[in-house]
């Protein structure tokens, strides 16, 4: 199947960098601690450093964010770069700007700093960390079975819906990028997303996942040695 043809079966996908091109040994050289006082409110449910919704606001009242690679050549570095245990992705500067052409609101980058493995600093900026920020009742909980709690942290979804999900029906067309409002640590962009970035050569930055898809057509369960290793 063609890259157009596979961009055109699902109504919306899951986004995320693509673990394939992670830099090698990247770090966060001042990552701020987790009890770093903060200047404004902030949701206790989201992730300590900004992302996952929130934008990075917190980020912006300390020092620009300085990322250590062991790549010594700038164009070995791509266009995206996951980053474990965060819900947003560092991505050239060029590559958010395509994504902020297709759509100008709910998108938040800040600049960042990246230091190459001979200790040469990229200019600020060359690399920025992208956070989709546009959130609404994108998912059918009643479509998918599934029944929606409050709690003193807010809402949440049980059972949680960690493969397939069902969108809503009623989606704007002109809604591109965005997450939903109970499952907010998932990134969604439209057909058109990966189209835009197929034709720029940058479809394979990311990686694509239909999750309705996965709801219908559901992976199946791995033995219990699979996951556990060897049996001892």
């Amino acid at each position: 199947m063609s890259a157009k043809a596979a961009a055109e079966t699902a109504r919306y996908w899951s986004i995320s960098a693509n673990l394939n091109i992670q830099w090698p040994a990247v770090t966060w050289v001042n990552k701020p601690p987790a009890d770093t006082p903060r200047k404004k409110p902030t949701d206790p449910t989201g992730y300590p450093f900004g992302g996952g919704g929130r934008g990075f606001d917190f980020l912006r009242e300390l020092q620009i964010p300085h990322f250590r690679t062991k790549r010594k050549n700038i164009a070995a570095l791509g266009k995206t770069c996951y980053f474990p245990g965060t819900a947003w992705f560092i991505c050239s500067a060029e590559f958010a700007n395509i994504l902020r052409e297709l759509q100008p609101q709910g998108i938040d980058t800040i600049d960042i700093n990246v230091e190459l493995g001979d200790g040469n600093m990229l200019p600020t900026g060359h690399f920025v960390l992208f956070d989709i920020i546009k959130i609404f009742d994108a998912y059918d909980f009643e479509a998918m079975g599934r029944k929606i709690y409050m709690e003193s942290f807010g809402p949440y979804c049980d059972p949680p819906p960690y493969d397939g999900v069902v969108f809503r029906s009623d989606i704007g067309p002109d809604v591109h990028l965005f997450r939903d409002r109970i499952v907010r640590s998932r990134m969604h962009a439209s057909p058109k997303v990966r189209e835009t970035l197929r034709r720029a050569g940058m479809e394979r930055a990311l990686r694509w996942v239909d999750r309705e898809k996965l709801l219908l057509h559901p992976p199946p369960a791995k033995p219990l040695a699979d996951w556990r290793g060897p049996l001892r």
